[in-house]
């Protein structure tokens, strides 16, 4: 990746569990799953806005 920064989260266990179900499922790393995943949620987040402003 061009520009990667390095962060820490806390998440509660289950969200832990459920993305390490994920990843295994998926074969990526945690990592990827998070970055996926979050990806996912700001495409959707942002469709959501431009059905609100059309």
């Amino acid at each position: 990746m061009e520009n990667v920064i390095r962060t820490q989260v806390r998440i509660p266990k289950e969200l832990r569990d459920w993305l390490k179900t994920m990843s295994e499922k998926n074969q990526r790393s945690m990592n990827g799953e998070i970055v996926t995943q979050l990806l996912i949620a700001k495409s959707m987040t942002e469709e959501g806005q431009s059905r609100k402003a059309a």
